[in-house]
């Protein structure tokens, strides 16, 4: 009928003035495909997708990264991660298939005793894996590891004048 086409016809403008102004139904948020094939070191997904693939870093994103199998992605200290996921915009949706390895920076081994005295601690290994947003995580063929601690240094023992020694019998 000719109401019919006339209210389509009245729809299509509004929906085309509306639609020049930035309002309308809104767009699927960008798919971007991530395939790590090579070493990283504190690797930063946000970083990465904004320098190298085209993402505005402001609007929700969708994103599947792949570290492939026999790739490491390590810390290169304990205060820096080997993969990072900082947040991102509401609507985002991350995938991580972990294939490879991700992991922690390790820590230092205690120095050894002097005269009668003890050794001291190792320090704390580093975060493999810091997650800043909520994402799925597929690790199935791989690995995610934290920096082991460096072990504590041992007690110092002069066998010869026997000083700090508790074991008497095996100093020779």
């Amino acid at each position: 009928s000719d109401d019919g086409k006339r209210r389509d016809r009245r729809l299509m403008l509004i929906a085309t003035r509306l639609s020049g102004l930035g309002i309308g139904p809104p767009s699927a948020p960008p798919a971007i495909m991530v395939t790590l094939a090579t070493a990283q070191t504190d690797y930063n997904l946000h970083a990465d997708l904004v320098a190298n693939h085209g993402w505005n870093g402001t609007g929700p994103v969708i994103v599947t990264v792949t570290v492939n199998a026999g790739i490491q992605c390590k810390a290169s200290s304990t205060a820096s991660t080997g993969f990072t996921v900082d947040p991102f915009p509401p609507g985002s949706l991350i995938t991580l298939i972990n294939k490879g390895e991700i992991t922690g920076f390790h820590g230092v081994g205690g120095a050894g005793g002097t005269g009668a005295g003890s050794g001291v601690a190792g320090t704390a290994g580093g975060t493999a894996f810091l997650v800043a947003y909520p994402i799925s995580v597929d690790n199935v063929a791989g690995e995610i590891n934290g920096g082991g601690g460096g072990g504590g240094g041992g007690t110092f023992c002069n066998a010869q004048g026997k000083t700090g020694c508790t074991d008497r019998k095996s100093v020779v």
